[in-house]
């Protein structure tokens, strides 16, 4: 049996990963906190938690014995603040990890560098949004310091987190809720979610030295649809649901062709300078006013009518056929087949806890 250290596990991400982690017959979950004010939650859970900072100059007793370290901590405030507190975790926690323990870092898929999820999802050579920056400078701390103590360095960029705890989740339950009775029209592609049970699985596997080191695309593997996400919730909540596929380009079909795009622009400047032409052209060509004028107001129509259409209807999801880049590991399983048994478990497990504070 591998012992997995879990810093920043009273996070949601951290706490639930460690939850799914301890059904496990193979990792034993040891959960970090800086405080046991943070661990509350996880003591009355039934964790043994132990308490400190990495910066701490007892650290290495917060990793005693742990085949492997997994950085789950998640930073806020300003840049400089946040680079400030890479600094005070990651260079230290390396440290103070026992010799060979792996090295397991949380990033996430804004590390790619793209500035929203309608953009390619792709890797920018420059990050072009602030989180993802932010990210690639922890990631870098990361290899740099494992190279320099001579320990596998794993660096996951996870994708949107779904699952018991995770707030996108609450979320789209509501949505299913809401939308019971309505068509949703979903786009038929993948999505970028990541359940919070394959995260578990990943650091297992990280852990027990079933991967290679090295930076891996952390979302579930086979990926769920937007469809699959969208269904499970719906038997979740036991509701109905009423499914419209989005074809990849539905959007663009309806604002019309990529031409048309760029020509009703045109056409606008054209119409705008109105007068100049006619003033021109008006003896040479007659009419050519009533025609520049037919068709600005038609392809304005038709624009306003497929606005129209589309925020009358229910489009939560982006419709972005981008496959991201990167590794993907080989150990997580079919989250969809898999994953049940799992998460009836865990939600027992809260159940129990929320009846127990009462």
């Amino acid at each position: 049996m591998k012992k997995v250290a879990i810093l920043g596990a009273n996070g949601q991400v951290g706490c639930e990963v460690a939850l799914f982690l301890r059904q496990r017959d193979d990792i034993e979950v040891v959960p970090i906190c800086r405080n046991r004010q943070g661990s509350a939650f996880l003591r009355h859970m039934g964790f043994s938690c132990r308490h400190g900072s990495a910066s701490d100059p007892n650290a290495q007793e917060l990793f005693e014995d742990c085949s492997a370290v997994a950085d789950f901590t998640l930073p806020t405030g300003s840049a400089v603040e946040v680079r400030r507190a890479f600094n005070a975790i990651i260079p230290p926690a390396v440290q103070a990890a026992p010799a060979r323990a792996p090295y397991i870092y949380l990033s996430s898929i804004t590390a790619f560098g793209f500035p929203d999820f309608r953009s390619p999802l792709r890797h920018y050579r420059f990050s072009r949004n602030s989180y993802g920056t932010l990210k690639r400078y922890a990631e870098k701390l990361v290899v740099k310091h494992c190279a320099g103590t001579s320990r596998d360095a794993f660096v996951l960029r996870v994708g949107v987190v779904h699952g018991e705890m995770q707030a996108v989740s609450r979320k789209l339950r509501q949505l299913v809720r809401d939308t019971a009775t309505d068509p949703v029209y979903i786009p038929d592609a993948p999505s970028y979610s990541v359940f919070a049970y394959s995260i578990a699985e990943a650091v297992a596997g990280a852990a027990l030295g079933r991967e290679d080191p090295g930076h891996y695309t952390l979302v579930s593997e086979p990926a769920w649809s937007w469809e699959d996400l969208h269904r499970y919730y719906a038997r979740e909540e036991g509701v109905p649901c009423r499914v419209e596929r989005l074809p990849a380009d539905a959007e663009r079909s309806a604002l019309g062709s990529v031409a048309d795009r760029f020509v009703a622009p045109l056409l606008g400047l054209v119409w705008r300078q109105k007068d100049v032409i006619a003033g021109y052209a008006g003896a040479r060509l007659p009419g050519i006013e009533d025609v520049m004028r037919a068709r600005y107001h038609q392809r304005n129509a038709r624009r306003e009518l497929a606005l129209g259409e589309m925020r009358a209807q229910q489009r939560p999801y982006n419709n972005n056929r981008s496959v991201l880049p990167g590794r993907r590991m080989t150990c997580l399983s079919d989250s969809r087949v898999t994953m049940a048994p799992a998460a009836e478990k865990l939600r027992a497990e809260l159940a129990a806890a929320q009846h127990a504070r009462r």
